[in-house]
């Protein structure tokens, strides 16, 4: 199906992802709704075309992963994890993309995508056991102060 999306067609998923249709049901929590479309919005732009740089879908996934900070970063964070899983020649460029949404991440406050990036990124292939430990290690500061704040 993503692959025989012409035109603008992959930027309509793309505003999926700030703009889903409405809840069909109302026995549907409106955040389980939007998580859903975001996930399957996402998962659509993974597999509009193939190859990596100078792909549109790593144009696009990384608009969502770079663009406004909320659950859209999530959704994108979490696919570019599984297209890094599946073709691990992309690894690399992925896990710069993750260290540089790492940078971004706010002084203070809740970050509503940090602790799906720590997760995330912890199952990138390429990573050497002292980086997956620190991934774990920031993980787990973040749960812990999650823990205190409740």
């Amino acid at each position: 199906m993503a692959a025989s999306l012409t035109g603008d067609e992959p930027l309509q998923v793309l505003a999926t992802l700030v703009h889903p249709p409405t809840v069909p049901d109302r026995s549907i929590p409106a955040l389980v709704w939007l998580t859903r479309v975001q996930s399957a919005a996402a998962q659509v732009l993974a597999h509009l075309d193939q190859g990596w740089e100078g792909s549109r879908r790593r144009a696009l996934l990384l608009s969502a992963l770079f663009g406004p900070s909320d659950w859209t970063t999530v959704a994108a964070i979490r696919v570019l994890a599984a297209i890094a899983h599946d073709e691990p020649a992309h690894a690399q460029d992925i896990h710069t993309c993750f260290e540089r949404l790492e940078g971004r991440r706010p002084d203070s406050g809740y970050c509503c995508w940090l602790e799906p990036l720590y997760e995330s990124w912890q199952q990138l292939p390429l990573l050497f056991d002292h980086e997956r430990e620190t991934l774990r290690q920031k993980l787990a500061e973040l749960q812990e102060v999650d823990d205190e704040s409740a």
